[in-house]
This record gives structure tokens, C-alpha cells and sequence, in this order.
């Protein structure tokens, strides 16, 4: 799951630098979970089908969220669910409240829109892809599915992207294959 994380990680950087949108000027995390739900633009993706049982508190979030998202309203529990304190080590509580920073804005910046976007087209869904089947062998498919997912956005930030996840797709390695075959 390292390239996701890298890959997430390395999108961050770039659409966040000079924005102070989940750190506040001390270094604090912002309130913007207080902020009220308005009017957003609906983003389309798909949302896997996956039992509620198997996820944690923070990635029923990330579900409920980003079926909010498509649906263009976000019930009044989700308004209240605190996503929890910002960790640079854990992007799933990243991307939630990106995605809940993105309920509030009726006019988000371009960059707030792609980050989103990212997030529900290419994060959660292969997220949710590994948590369904996280054994050794699926590994080439995670990886292949996160660089299919990502092949939307554009050059400038495919040139970001795709170096990070070369470095990181050790798991597409021909041996690694062979293991993944044989196992079957």
C-alpha cells in the first residue's frame, strides 16, 4: 500500500503548496469540520461494494463521505463526524477531511476540486480494493488499478505522479508475478 500512500502523498504536495487548507498558520488543524454543509458540486465515481464490518471508523467515513459527494447532499450524521486529528502518516484521515473541507465549499479552489477528485477517483477506490483483498498475491493488481485510476489527470501532475509510483510498484516485479501465479 506504499505507492498509494506516496502517490497520494506527492499529490498533496503539490496542490496544497502555498494553500493553508488542512494546516493553520500556527501549524494547528483548521475547524473546518465546524464549517456548515453548503450546495457543492457532485463528483462522479464508483463506490465499491464493501461490507461495513471490515472497516474502521475512519474508512466508514471515507465511504459515507464520498457517497455524499456523488450524491451532491451530505446527511447531517456525516456533518457531525469529526474525522479526527491531521497526521501526515495517515493520508486516510487526510483525504477525509479534504473530502469534508469539499462539502463545505459552494465555490472550491481548482485545487480543492482536483485533490477531491483524486481522492474519489484513485485513493478511495483502490483503498477499498486492498482492504477487500489485501493478500501478497493481488499486489500487481492493486498497483496496476492505482496507475489506471490516476491515468485521468493531467500531464503536469502525471509527471509528479508517475516517478513516484515506479519507484514504489515493487510489487509488479516479474518475480513477484511468478509468485502471484503459482500461488493460485
Amino acid at each position: 500500500m506504499s505507492f498509494l500512500f506516496a502517490t497520494f502523498s506527492n499529490i498533496l504536495t503539490v496542490k496544497l503548496q502555498g494553500l493553508n487548507l488542512l494546516v493553520g498558520q500556527s501549524g494547528s488543524s483548521t475547524c473546518y469540520e465546524k464549517l456548515p454543509v453548503v450546495d457543492y458540486e457532485p463528483i462522479d465515481c464508483s463506490i465499491p461494494n464493501i461490507d461495513m464490518n471490515l472497516l474502521s471508523k475512519g474508512q466508514q467515513y471515507l465511504l459515507g463521505i464520498s457517497n455524499a459527494i456523488t450524491l451532491g447532499h451530505c446527511p447531517e450524521d456525516l456533518t457531525n463526524w469529526d474525522p479526527g486529528p491531521l497526521s501526515h502518516s495517515r493520508w486516510l484521515t487526510a483525504a477525509n477531511r479534504v473530502l469534508r473541507l469539499h462539502t463545505s465549499s459552494s465555490d472550491p479552489s481548482g485545487n480543492l476540486k482536483e485533490i477531491a477528485g483524486f481522492i474519489l477517483k484513485s485513493y478511495m477506490p483502490v483503498w477499498f480494493a486492498i482492504k477487500k483483498s489485501k493478500y501478497f498475491i493481488d499486489g500487481p493488481k492493486h498497483v496496476f488499478q492505482a496507475i489506471q485510476t490516476s491515468r485521468y489527470l493531467y500531464d503536469e501532475l502525471l509527471q509528479d505522479v508517475d516517478p513516484v509510483m515506479q519507484r514504489n510498484c515493487v510489487l509488479c516485479a516479474p518475480r513477484e508475478c511468478s509468485v502471484g501465479n503459482a500461488c493460485r
